[in-house]
């Protein structure tokens, strides 16, 4: 019976840390995507594509898992469409640009 019982308390531990590691990477990925948002918003363009880029990081190839680095395609206020690569830091707003 003590046995049963350790397994369980085991099994449910590991079940919450899982939840609580899933629920800590979805909210950093959300907050990387409104800083992206927010950054066109800021520099009057228009945001038409954006992907996360976790292998192939371009200019970031450097970066790490320490910083989000995205792909982008976007339309500036003078209706040109520009690509580059966006990097953000973990724990800050910063964020930097490498145009193609």
């Amino acid at each position: 019976m003590h046995a049963v019982v350790t397994t369980l308390i085991y099994i449910i531990g590991v079940a919450v840390m899982m939840a609580v590691m899933m629920f800590v990477s979805w909210s950093h990925i959300g907050r990387s995507w409104k800083i992206v948002k927010q950054w066109t918003h800021d520099n009057d363009m228009e945001l038409i594509k954006v992907q996360r880029r976790f292998w192939r990081r371009g200019p970031y190839w450097y970066a790490g898992s320490c910083r989000d680095v995205f792909r982008v395609t976007v339309r500036d206020s003078l209706g040109q469409v520009r690509r580059g690569y966006v990097s953000l830091g973990l724990l800050s707003d910063q964020v930097d640009v490498k145009w193609d």
